[in-house]
């Protein structure tokens, strides 16, 4: 459940980007010289310090993925819930923006999530089990394609933590090295589309407290990374009250202040109408 959330935050930092029209500042940064990177407690952008020794040996990657499902409460607390609520701000200091963020998520693939960015307006982005689309000011009511689509449809399952088998194609354990302030074990994975993801699990634990991949936005391929902090235990399964993405250059922090399972005045996922109407018209388009 809180891989869940993770891949969802992730994608809605893209929003909050976008939104936010950082893609100047993104854009400034690239022309700079490169700086060494900030540790990963405070920006989520140096994700590797110091491996381990060569001769340790390494646990298979489906074992450290066996083993988080078991740390975070387990499989049959996990499939015991069906729809997710969490309550969040984000901040990004630099920048000096914050806002609100409100995920909604649905088995077995169902999401929903709102940020609201005082000053500059409301982005929503969802999927049905079917379509994926989103709404943001910049960019107006949208069905997404392709990529975008990819992620978001991957980002929905609901119960990721226990399909593991079935996300990827390849699975690997490549080293154990510092993760931001963890000692972790590095995985690298391959989706059945081809795209390639990084997971760090932490040693003590077992949890997975890291990821490293590429988003596709509409300035092109931008490398994020998350690193989750601070577990806590909610409807009896553990997951992170904060989270930090890096997007290029920029970092973002997600505090998580609720979280709420099953409740019974849980929204609709259906289309919003200006989204169902795109569907119509696309379909009517010979």
């Amino acid at each position: 459940m809180y891989r869940l959330i993770s891949q969802q935050l992730a994608l809605a930092t893209l929003a909050l980007f976008m939104a936010a029209t950082l893609i100047p500042a993104v854009a400034d940064a690239k022309k700079k010289k490169k700086e060494k990177a900030a540790p990963a407690e405070e920006a989520a952008t140096e994700a590797t310090t110091g491996p381990a020794p060569a001769a340790e040996a390494l646990p298979a990657a489906a074992d450290l993925f066996a083993r988080n499902l078991e740390a975070i409460g387990g499989e049959e607390a996990l499939r015991s819930h069906s729809k997710t609520f969490i309550d969040a701000t984000m901040s990004l200091a630099k920048q000096g923006i914050e806002g609100t963020m409100k995920i909604y998520t649905e088995a077995p693939d169902k999401m929903k999530f709102v940020t609201e960015i005082a000053g500059i307006g409301t982005s929503t982005q969802g999927f049905d089990g079917t379509v994926g689309w989103s709404n943001d000011p910049m960019s107006g009511p949208a069905v997404l394609e392709g990529d975008a689509l990819v992620d978001l449809r991957r980002g929905a399952d609901y119960y990721m933590d226990a399909n593991y088998a079935q996300r990827y194609k390849e699975m690997e354990t490549v080293e154990r090295i510092m993760y931001g302030a963890y000692d972790t074990y590095k995985v690298r994975l391959v989706t059945p589309e081809g795209k390639e993801e990084f997971n760090y699990f932490d040693v003590e634990t077992g949890l997975a407290v890291g990821s490293e991949s590429i988003q596709n936005t509409e300035m092109g391929p931008v490398p994020v990374q998350t690193m989750l902090l601070d577990f806590t235990e909610y409807g009896g399964l553990k997951m992170p009250t904060r989270v930090i993405e890096a997007m290029g250059t920029v970092a973002v922090e997600i505090k998580i202040l609720s979280v709420t399972y099953d409740s019974a005045d849980f929204p609709s996922m259906a289309l919003p109408p200006e989204i169902q109407a795109l569907v119509d018209e696309q379909a009517a388009t010979p």
